[in-house]
């Protein structure tokens, strides 16, 4: 956002669009299979590294290409738990439907 305003890619949209793209059986009503199932425990585990590691900063292109990224001094963690926030509230909905085992035993 600092270099390209209002133009720029942000890190709400990029989360927000992961979210949807990895938990999309949440609003559509699909059954989870195995390997979604195993991508989305990725997901959380990845968010959980992301809130609670202290990474050195780091680029995550060439260097020189990219701006190093500081974690801690940055916006990814208030918009990595406001994502988290949505998620639960969309797996407490999903709860509320009818699913099957495996799915529901991955939700709770």
């Amino acid at each position: 956002q600092a270099r390209n305003g209002a133009a720029a890619y942000t890190i709400g949209e990029m989360l927000g669009e992961l979210r949807a793209a990895v938990w999309s059986e949440l609003r559509s009503g699909r059954s989870i299979n195995v390997y979604r199932r195993n991508l989305q425990r990725g997901y959380l585990e990845r968010m959980e590294w992301l809130m609670s590691e202290e990474p050195e900063a780091t680029s995550f292109f060439s260097p020189g290409y990219m701006t190093q990224v500081d974690v801690p001094q940055s916006d990814i963690r208030p918009f990595v738990r406001g994502e988290l926030a949505t998620l639960k509230g969309e797996i407490n909905r999903a709860l509320g439907r009818r699913l099957d085992r495996a799915a529901r035993l991955h939700l709770e």
